[in-house]
């Protein structure tokens, strides 16, 4: 059976709470009365009441870990909006998919995943701030990027720039985004994909750029392999039948992560 970790405050301290509300005002009432009040000890008896009432909370509060052979059967209880992370898988020996979306240059992190008071509080819920996602470039990208259930982005120069967030990788992730092909990244939004599991590819000859459009079909074929041992991906625009090429500019460190699925699919392999 699931052992679930009790949030009460009996299981924890052998008190109910209500008891350990009137300990903790009894014990800071007797502490501040015992330190005599006079000129110039009214802060520090401040300071001493309130390391008295932070002490008590601290040890009602706390409780060990659980035993390591337990940890298994430990149920995380979580709040509505807190879902668990994506699930990335290792990559695949072929990404067969179709352009899911196809943006211009200078993209931000705030084209891909908006900010605003709105959406901020769903940073823990990956499924409902997906339905965010670019939808500043195209309101039907995350339906879309659903329904296809993996699919491929293609986008200009200085793609991913501006702010670091993750969520900006984590959410295409959860929307079946298995890669993102583009002129040029921009630094951090690149290693963020990496450590997603989202393969991050640029054009060989930017004029390919041109020749794909959006919900074309595309093949890359032996992609393990490739990413393991070359610098050269080869992709195939099925829709459009012709063969082009990708450059994939990545440190034998990343290609690992990419081949394991991500960067914590990786760390769990070598830990």
């Amino acid at each position: 059976m699931t052992e679930k970790r009790t949030s009460s405050a009996r299981a924890r301290s052998g008190f109910t709470l209500a008891e350990l509300l009137i300990v903790t005002g009894i014990v800071a009432i007797l502490v501040a009365v015992s330190i005599p009040i006079m000129s110039g000890q009214v802060q520090k008896t401040k300071e001493v009441r309130a390391k008295a009432e932070a002490r008590i909370l601290c040890m009602a509060l706390w409780m060990p870990p659980i035993e390591e052979e337990k940890m298994d059967t430990v149920e995380v209880l979580r709040g509505p909006n807190i879902k668990p992370f994506p699930v990335s898988e290792p990559l695949l020996d072929e990404i067969d998919a179709k352009c899911s979306l196809k943006v211009g240059d200078n993209i931000t992190t705030d084209h891909i995943m908006p900010a605003g008071a709105k959406i901020l509080p769903l940073r823990s819920n990956i499924p409902k701030i997906s339905e965010y996602c670019f939808a500043v470039c195209d309101e039907e990208f995350p339906k879309r990027a659903s329904d296809l259930k993996r699919s491929i982005i293609i986008g200009g120069s200085n793609y991913g720039q501006g702010s670091s967030r993750e969520h900006a990788a984590l959410a295409p992730l959860y929307l079946g985004v298995k890669a993102v092909l583009t002129k040029s990244f921009a630094r951090i939004h690149m290693a963020n994909l990496i450590n997603a599991g989202i393969l991050p590819m640029t054009f060989a000859n930017e004029a390919d750029y041109d020749k794909v459009d959006q919900m074309d079909d595309l093949y890359i074929a032996n992609v393990r392999e490739q990413v393991k041992n070359s610098d050269i991906i080869k992709i195939t625009d099925k829709t459009k039948g012709f063969e082009f090429e990708a450059k994939l500019d990545l440190s034998e460190r990343q290609r690992a992560m990419l081949l394991a699925g991500g960067l914590l699919n990786y760390t769990k392999e070598n830990a």
